[in-house]
């Protein structure tokens, strides 16, 4: 079946609204990784390790709320949405994969 050209950019925006929408929930777990830091910061290594380690485990971080979010719009019938979702999610790993690199080849 093929597609209009109208309806081509319907998904697409729809691809780029769950690409925004991901940026979204980054943001937010990123806002309440640095809120529980600073609520525990009278203990300075309960602070660092909130802070820190989820950082370093971002991609797993962010696996606890991609999953969810592809099976919830996958029962929604938004699989346009979906796909920007994983789409942003693999653009995320793949910005942190060399961050990452960056970092080690940076140090040594």
């Amino acid at each position: 079946m093929k597609k209009t050209k109208y309806a081509k950019k319907i998904e697409i925006k729809k691809i780029i609204s769950g690409f925004f929408l991901l940026l979204l929930l980054h943001l937010a777990s990123l806002i309440l990784i640095f809120l529980i830091g600073t609520i525990t910061r009278n203990n300075y290594n309960l602070s660092l390790i909130i802070q820190v380690y989820p950082i370093y485990l971002f991609p797993l971080w962010q696996l606890t709320y991609v999953v969810p979010l592809c099976i919830w719009l996958k029962n929604k019938d938004k699989a346009s949405v979906m796909k920007g979702v994983i789409i942003a999610a693999i653009i995320t790993f793949l910005i942190y994969l060399l961050g990452c690199f960056l970092l080690l080849f940076a140090l040594t």
